[in-house]
């Protein structure tokens, strides 16, 4: 809505206000009415008190009101009963609500439509001029352009500053995924470039603090959240993070290969802290990126895997894994009693090969369309290989060796996600030989809201896969859906030791698993001991 639709157009006929006083009270009763939560009803309340309040203006100082020339009898003839207070203010309301007429003639005797005896805001009517001049921060002495001339201008020029308010008052809403997420950049950053103390007290913040909030948080929320409480600028925090995975990329090889020089102890705690946040936030937002409908965000979350050389986890996870989860065609689901020092070769290089070949199955024509002749493993693998070439023209060998450090440290992470949240679940065979389709019981989630809030959401795995396309302040923790003892980067340390994983997780697996084959009618004699896990699944998965 514009500050041009505010003001009266030329009417065939005048129209005689009641007392200003009268009509305000009408309009502050009618601006009260207004939902309290909507942000164009709060525009509208604020530009109707700008109107009243030059009415006001104008009532208040009779003096101001230029002389008006006595009725002529063709005035008289045209001029109709005064009308009642509230016909007046919601006559201002649906002037507001209607969209923006073009740009009437300099002439009014071009325009048939116009009565040229009707009052406009020439100096005719000063009610009108008070209200132009207010909606348009000028005094009505100046002069003002004309309409042809001066209204896309204040048209353009109110859009821009509707913009920016919008803008301005959407990112001063507080918003955990905000804090969250960027709450240790500024103490990794300062690790990076001071060490000492400032090493030992981020690499706290992104494990300790993360495992004391979430422990202390509320655990017992389930359910979509309900609209108007996710996150309002979605996109624009991804964009934000990824300019951030940049930043702290650059600044991490160039500390951290010697251009600072940092102790042994806050080397690798800096390190650590900067790898995590790799791995757990800014992973996390470049598989939110992949998923985006908008083609350029998908390509700044490829280029985020591509830094990390992961960049053909853009193909595998879309194609493969979202496919063929919880099935032996998904290398990044691992199965009932598989390590994951097991699962990391199998998971990454399948990933690698069942990615490419479904690019190239993609890359064939059918039904009319013609292939692509660039396959995209290799602007995933120029992009990694750009990547190297840059670090080691600034950073030299350090700089690489550095990089290839912390690329093994992100890829770990994400590797250990896909373990630990599909680890032993399957999908039946329907009665025709089919799998099953995804649904809630074919993930592992977790409710811990501070380490959800870091990784956006991605905790909420069964949501997650069932709508690929919901953006992840809206993914649900629905009731019933398999959960995790613990909190994901909890139980991804404990799957780096893999009898305290298995002692962890493998009752669980089996619970899931009895529950999912007494529903589909299956024996389930193997699949209430630990030892007859693999049997168990291997019956469910095969029908």
């Amino acid at each position: 809505m514009s500050f041009a639709s505010f003001i009266p157009r030329r009417r065939s006929a005048p129209v005689l206000a009641p007392p200003v006083t009268e009509t305000t009270s009408i309009a502050a009763e009618m601006i009260a009415e207004s939902p309290a939560d909507s942000d164009q009803s709060t525009e509208d309340a604020e530009t109707l008190s700008a109107v009243f309040a030059a009415m006001n203006a104008v009532s208040d100082n009779p003096e101001s009101v230029p002389a008006r020339a006595e009725t002529t009898p063709e005035e008289a003839a045209i001029q109709v009963p005064e009308a009642p207070a509230r016909a007046v203010a919601e006559a201002f309301v649906s002037e507001a609500a209607s969209p923006v007429s073009a740009p009437e003639p300099a002439n009014p005797a071009d325009d048939p439509g116009i009565d040229a005896a009707a009052p406009g805001p020439s100096g005719d009517d000063p009610i009108t001029d008070a209200i132009a001049a207010t909606l348009s921060d000028a005094s009505p002495d100046v002069a003002q352009p004309g309409p042809r001339s001066g209204a896309p201008l204040r048209l353009r020029l109110g859009q821009i500053a509707r913009s920016v308010r919008h803008l301005r008052r959407r990112l001063s809403r507080p918003d955990p995924f905000l804090a969250a997420t960027l709450a240790p950049v500024p103490l990794i950053a300062a690790a990076l470039i001071f060490g000492g103390w400032f090493a030992l007290l981020a690499f706290a913040v992104i494990t300790v603090l993360t495992f004391a909030l979430d422990e202390l948080g509320d655990r017992t929320r389930t359910g979509t959240p309900a609209k108007g409480q996710e996150f309002p600028v979605t996109q624009q925090l991804s964009v934000i993070l990824a300019a951030t995975h940049g930043l702290l990329l650059a600044l991490g090889l160039f500390a951290l290969s010697g251009g600072i020089a940092l102790g042994f102890a806050p080397w690798c705690l800096a390190f650590l802290s900067l790898g995590l946040w790799l791995g757990q936030v800014s992973n996390s937002n470049a598989h939110e990126l992949i998923h985006s409908a908008d083609a350029r965000l998908r390509r700044a979350g490829g280029a985020i895997f591509c830094s990390l050389l992961f960049g053909h986890h853009i193909s595998a996870h879309r194609l493969v894994h979202h496919r063929f989860v919880a099935t032996p065609d998904d290398p990044n689901s691992a199965d009932a009693g598989e390590s994951f020092w097991a699962f990391l070769p199998r998971a990454w290089i399948g990933s690698f090969v069942a990615g490419y070949e479904m690019e190239r199955a993609l890359m064939r024509p059918r039904f009319g369309r013609k292939a692509r002749r660039l396959h995209p493993y290799a602007a995933q693998i120029g992009t990694s290989a750009l990547f190297l070439v840059l670090i080691g023209l600034f950073l030299g060998v350090p700089g690489i060796f550095v990089w290839l450090l912390l690329c093994a440290h992100a890829q770990l992470q994400l590797l250990l996600s896909d373990y630990v949240q599909h680890y032993g679940l399957v999908r039946g065979k329907l009665p025709g030989g089919r799998t099953e389709p995804v649904g809630p019981g074919h993930a592992w989630n977790a409710p811990h809201v501070f380490s959800g809030l870091a990784m956006l959401n991605a905790p909420r795995h069964s949501d997650h896969h069932q709508r690929p396309g919901r953006p992840y302040p809206q993914l649900g923790l629905d009731p019933g859906v398999p959960m995790l003892p613990h909190s994901l980067p909890v139980m991804a340390t404990a799957a780096l030791v893999p009898a305290v994983w298995r002692r962890m997780m493998d009752p669980r697996v089996t619970a899931q698993t009895r529950r999912r084959i007494a529903a589909a009618g299956l024996p389930s004699a193997s699949a209430g001991l630990p030892h007859g896990l693999v049997q168990a699944t291997s019956r469910l998965r095969s029908g």
